[in-house]
Formats: structure tokens, C-alpha cells, sequence
């Protein structure tokens, strides 16, 4: 039997567990004028419909604990380097991601926002969320996303502003070049190897070339930073997953 990450490193997560629990509990003054800690206050009470429990902020740090070790980290660089030396080629470097095992009913879709508000802290402006075949799984995964709606994961008065194309959409939307990011929600089946419309060029579509000609939107993803983020992702481990090509993923998240 396979020995996990978290019982490999177990006792230096706790660590770091152990260390932002110490700094979160600064009085809220200290809170206000640290900009390390002081965006976990703000993830944890004002962005989301419910505040964020205990086990999603402790994986908000070890994500940001991650994040930060890998722009010091010399074996880490190394890595990055090397996933970006073989972005294009025909045996590009698989790129290594961060898993949360959770429970269903635990808030599964409302840390995988919390991530991106966090990434997006963090300079990425370009999001993929990969839902499994289940069209159920797809359209709960949009309105979860989508503000304003009774099952939106987001607080009304949110400070979030993002333009969400889906697997319906992708070809035909008005994008705002003015929001702060841009969040693509598809199933696994439009990035599988017999998904062709994804790597069409539509004529009325937003995504352009440097140059300004039409792309296809896969084209597009290929050319951006991007995080990508599994939804469900024990349903998504097959070969159809291996279907999206030479893009170049800057993080990746599995949550199932």
C-alpha cells in the first residue's frame, strides 16, 4: 500500500498548522497590519455565504505554506523550471498538484473559492474547475459559482468580481476585460481526446491570439497561467483526464 504525502510529512504539516494557528490568534488589531495573516481573517468572515470552518482554513495554510516554500524552495524551483522547459512538447512534465480529501456536505465547493481567492492574491488571474462526466455534478458546480444565486457559495456583498464561461458558453460570451479574473467551469468530456469543439475557432468568440486572430478557447488556456482545480476528483482519474493538452498550469488542486 502506497505511503500518502500527509503521513510522509506529517509532523512537519502539524507544524505549520501549529505556527498559523499561533499567529491567527493575534489580537484583531496585529490581525489588521499583518499582510501575511491578515487576508485569512478576511477569507474566514467576508467572502463567503457561510463562514469558513476550522479544516478549510488549516488547508488554506498548508496551501499557502506550500506556495510560499515553492518561490524559496531551490528543489522546487528546479521543478517549475523544468514544467515550463517542456510546456509544448510531446511529453510535457506532469505537473504536480495538491489533494483535499473532504467529506460530501463538508464545503468542498466553498474551499475550492477560498483557493482562488488566495491564487488570486497571488498573481493568477486564470482559473479551469474540471467537474466529472455527471452533468448534475456540472450545473451544481455553476451555481455554486454563479453570485446572487440561492446556491452560490459567495456572500452578496462579496468584493469578487470574475467572468465565469462554462462548457455552454465559452463560444459565444461577452467577456469584461475589466473583472478581476476569469473562472472556467467544464466537464471532463470537453477536455477528453475526442473533444473537438474546445479546440475550434469560433468566429463571434472572445479569445484572441497576440496578434488578434480568433483561438480556440483551448488555445487560450494553453497561452494564460493557470490554476486548475479537480472537482469530485476520485471521478476523474482516467485516461480522458489526460486530454487537455500542452497547457501550462501554474497550480493544481484535486478536491474529492
Amino acid at each position: 500500500m502506497s505511503i500518502t504525502f500527509y503521513k510522509t510529512h506529517e509532523k512537519q504539516l502539524e507544524k505549520i498548522l501549529q505556527d498559523y494557528k499561533k499567529k491567527i490568534s493575534k489580537s484583531d488589531n496585529e490581525l489588521f497590519t499583518d499582510p501575511s495573516i491578515s487576508h485569512f481573517k478576511r477569507f474566514e468572515t467576508e467572502l463567503f455565504k457561510h463562514k469558513l470552518r476550522p479544516y478549510q482554513m488549516e488547508a488554506l495554510y498548508i496551501l499557502d505554506a506550500l506556495y510560499t516554500q515553492s518561490k524559496s524552495d531551490k528543489d522546487i524551483k528546479k521543478l517549475y523550471e523544468k514544467l515550463l522547459e517542456s510546456h509544448g512538447k510531446e511529453n510535457p512534465v506532469k505537473i504536480p498538484f495538491i489533494g483535499y480529501e473532504m467529506a460530501t456536505g463538508s464545503g468542498k465547493t466553498t474551499l475550492m473559492g477560498a483557493c482562488i481567492c488566495y491564487l488570486l492574491e497571488q498573481g493568477i488571474k486564470n482559473f479551469l474547475i474540471i467537474t466529472p462526466k455527471s452533468l448534475d455534478i456540472y450545473n451544481k458546480t455553476i451555481r455554486n459559482f454563479t453570485k446572487g444565486g440561492a446556491d452560490s457559495i459567495w456572500d452578496r456583498e462579496a468584493p469578487v468580481k470574475f467572468n465565469l464561461i462554462t462548457g455552454d458558453d465559452y463560444n459565444h460570451l461577452q467577456f469584461n476585460s475589466d473583472k478581476d479574473f476569469n473562472l472556467f467551469i467544464f466537464n471532463i468530456d470537453k477536455f477528453g481526446p475526442n473533444a473537438n469543439k474546445t479546440s475550434k475557432e469560433w468566429e463571434s468568440s472572445y479569445f484572441k491570439d497576440k496578434n488578434g486572430n480568433t483561438i480556440s478557447v483551448k488555445e487560450f488556456l494553453e497561452n494564460e497561467d493557470l490554476a486548475i482545480i479537480t472537482d469530485e476528483a476520485h471521478h476523474s482519474q482516467s485516461q480522458s483526464a489526460g486530454g487537455s493538452g500542452n497547457i501550462r498550469v501554474v497550480a493544481k488542486l484535486e478536491i474529492s
